[in-house]
């Protein structure tokens, strides 16, 4: 390794930083599972905290897939696919699926775009 970037990396690792990252990242994924939730409720379906984890998960995983941005299309594949499998029907599965990508996905492409726009980064 570079003694640069071991000089740089070791700063960073530092047990403020750590406690932060660790906060910073249960706070994330309370987020993204509560997306979930949350879209559940609204559709009056009934699914479990282990279900929700599961499925939230599932979705951050597929959605790394590097054939379309976020594995657009194919993450909505996969939750609805693994929905089915939980005992939901296929509509229901789907619009969940379309529900919960269009909240975590869409409106963090739009928000970021708006800030990007006016930020100083152009």
């Amino acid at each position: 390794m570079l003694p640069e970037f071991e000089k740089s990396a070791s700063s960073c690792v530092k047990k403020n930083n750590i406690i932060s990252l660790i906060f910073i990242t249960v706070f994330y994924w309370i987020l993204e599972s509560g997306t979930l939730y949350f879209a559940a409720k609204a559709l009056n379906v009934d699914l479990s905290f282990t279900v929700i984890i599961f499925v939230t998960l599932v979705a951050a995983l597929i959605s790394t897939i590097p054939i379309t941005p976020s594995g657009a299309g194919f993450a909505e594949a996969g939750v609805t696919g693994v929905l089915v499998t939980m005992g939901l029907s296929y509509d229901i599965a789907l619009t969940l699926a379309l529900v919960h990508r269009s909240i975590d996905y869409w409106s963090g492409l739009v928000v970021g775009s708006i800030v990007y726009a006016k930020s100083k980064l152009k």
